[in-house]
């Protein structure tokens, strides 16, 4: 990190079995000049259990034991740059609650990884980018740069542990504190690695649970954003007027696959060769949407590090006991 301030690293792993744990050993001696501290759950004699949320309950003791006021929430798979302090923290000013980044999905080894990385660097980074736009900044997890000072206002991560998105909820509780949300103009990678079919439903069952229950109305509005059904919409009123609906369905997915198509490769950092199966995967990805949709909207509960949750209203999180 080039980053002129003092500054220290915490992890934040539930078990020695993680597969990160003898990694960041290995990270603390080759680095012994930077100021590095492990954090074992099951190691802790009495670790905190501050809600449904799995997340917040591993980050709970490196939150409560770091040195500085600022603290910087970072997710193991992403890879940053070294300007990536020092670009966070030039967003900061005393109007500012919380800096976040969009993410971009690189490194992908599975199908399923390939299709994740699409939804990334299309759909989901202009989700962030346009709602930034409308002053309704959507707060990415994965970069959360805030004040401890600040967040202690509205009971800090304890609060956050009682949602299933505790980084939107984070970024809501800012704005009503009166204090702006900035999203960092540098996209922070995130490997994807190997990923799943079943995975890839997992999360975006999670994400679409999330908008749900946030957002009802606009998740209700969802298919209106997904390019097959919208020029479907759009076919039928084109052959009530002339009976001839194929040329404005195949004009318009194409133009929504080509915006989609410079946007990922602006983001993605794939090859030419792998840019190829760009078309293919899009495709799917369009195809899938509306089921995906669907089973959204049946569902009441997420599958989330090993844990069956169920959302009530407002995101809330509660052990389904299932």
């Amino acid at each position: 990190m080039s980053y002129p301030a003092p500054y220290e690293i915490l992890f934040s792993v539930e078990s020695r079995k993680d597969p990160a744990y003898p990694l960041i050993q290995k990270l603390t001696h080759l680095y012994p000049g930077v100021a590095t501290r492990i954090f074992v759950g099951e190691d802790l004699e009495s670790p905190e259990h501050l809600g449904p949320n799995p997340k917040m309950n591993n980050l709970a003791e490196s939150y409560r034991q770091a040195a500085h006021d600022y603290v910087l929430i970072s997710d193991s798979n992403v890879r940053v740059s070294k300007s990536y302090l020092l670009e966070l923290t030039s967003h900061l000013d005393a109007k500012t609650g919380l800096v976040t980044s969009i993410v971009s999905g690189t490194h992908t080894e599975t199908p399923a990884a390939f299709l994740e990385s699409i939804i990334l660097n299309t759909l989901y980074a202009r989700f962030v980018a346009l709602s930034h736009q409308f002053h309704k900044p959507c707060v990415v997890g994965k970069c959360m740069l805030f004040k401890k000072s600040t967040a202690k206002r509205f009971g800090g991560i304890e609060v956050l542990s009682r949602f299933l998105a505790e980084d939107y909820m984070a970024g809501e509780a800012m704005t009503k504190l009166g204090l702006k949300i900035k999203v960092s103009t540098l996209p922070i990678p995130q490997v994807i690695g190997k990923y799943s079919f079943n995975d890839f439903l997992k999360r975006h069952i999670r994400w679409g649970q999330l908008r749900k229950k946030h957002a009802p109305l606009l998740f209700a509005l969802e298919p209106l954003t997904q390019s097959f059904f919208c020029f479907a919409i759009g076919a039928l009123g084109a052959w009530a007027f002339n009976g001839n609906s194929i040329p404005y369905i195949l004009a318009g997915i194409l133009f929504w696959f080509i915006l989609d198509g410079i946007q990922f490769w602006k983001l993605s950092r794939f090859t030419r060769s792998q840019f190829t199966f760009f078309p293919f995967f899009w495709m799917f990805r369009e195809l899938l949407s509306f089921p995906l949709w669907i089973t959204i909207l049946l569902r009441n509960h997420v599958d989330w590090r090993g844990s069956r949750l169920k959302l009530e209203s407002g995101g809330l999180l509660v052990n389904d006991g299932l």
